[in-house]
């Protein structure tokens, strides 16, 4: 091939990739994985509703030195580039009836009941902080000037990927301690919509989150957070911060459970 007719077919590949979604993943990747994290882009997980294989467009974990392999916190990425805005619908009164660990992210059933017990035997109440609710959040996502509800589809497929994601393959004498943070990136403006004293407010914000249930096939519920990739970068520092503190909450959990294996050995 000539240097002209290359050029040529790079100049045509780049064109078409500015139309798709891809370079938006790789940039939201690329963020994740300067800061440190273990990133898989394009990982494939199987659907535990449909019994087939789905992709997760990012998954991140972040690397600790003592890592014993029984918890395991992710974020997952859904990245969605489009021509329109996205707008979150604020509620007052979301989060009202959830139990906040309901609401805080995905679990599996063993992280659920290990995080529950610590958080019942605490008299101080001092782990509580870590899932304290924002009073604000929003109920539903869409996307204003499109026929199709792309909103309804991202955070159904985020959340799916969640699910999916925290559920053991299969069981072990180990406790299948996971955690998943459903995360949806985008880059056109989001915008949120509230009711305000007898006037609707819409106001352009750098990110958002929203309450998303579904049965899958058990009831997921979950808050999720929608963010602009021009600041996904304090998304993701943040969740260093989240991970840190489960971590150090669950170690005690997670060495009697080691140590409880051992003695069956």
């Amino acid at each position: 091939m000539s240097e002209e007719n290359k050029d040529g077919v790079e100049a045509s590949i780049k064109k078409w990739l500015k139309e798709t979604g891809f370079p938006l993943e790789m940039q939201a990747a690329h963020v994740f994985n300067e800061l440190g994290y273990d990133v898989r882009q394009s990982y494939v997980v199987k659907d535990i509703q449909e019994d087939k294989p789905r992709e997760i467009d990012i998954l991140a974990k972040y690397p600790f030195e003592l890592d014993l392999g029984i918890t395991k916190i992710f974020c997952i990425l859904e990245c969605k580039s489009s021509k329109h805005p996205w707008l979150v619908f604020d509620g007052e009164n979301t989060l009202s009836s959830y139990n906040m660990l309901h609401s805080f992210a995905i679990m599996s059933p063993d992280a659920f009941s290990a995080i529950s017990g610590i958080l019942f035997s605490d008299k101080s109440r001092k782990s509580w902080e870590l899932f304290q609710r924002s009073p604000k959040c929003g109920y539903a996502l869409r996307q204003p000037f499109s026929d199709k509800d792309t909103g309804y589809t991202a955070a159904m497929n985020v959340l799916k990927a969640c699910r999916n994601m925290v559920e053991p393959p299969q069981k072990t004498s180990l406790p299948n301690i996971n955690v998943a943070f459903p995360i949806l990136v985008v880059d056109k403006p989001i915008f949120e919509c509230a009711y305000v004293e007898g006037e609707l407010v819409v106001k352009e914000v750098p990110h958002s989150k929203f309450l998303f249930s579904s049965y899958i096939p058990d009831l997921a519920v979950s808050r999720i957070n929608i963010v602009h990739i021009d600041h996904l970068d304090s998304f993701a520092k943040h969740y260093i911060n989240v991970a840190t503190k489960l971590r150090e909450m669950l170690a005690e959990t997670e060495q009697n459970a080691m140590e409880k294996a051992k003695g069956r050995s």
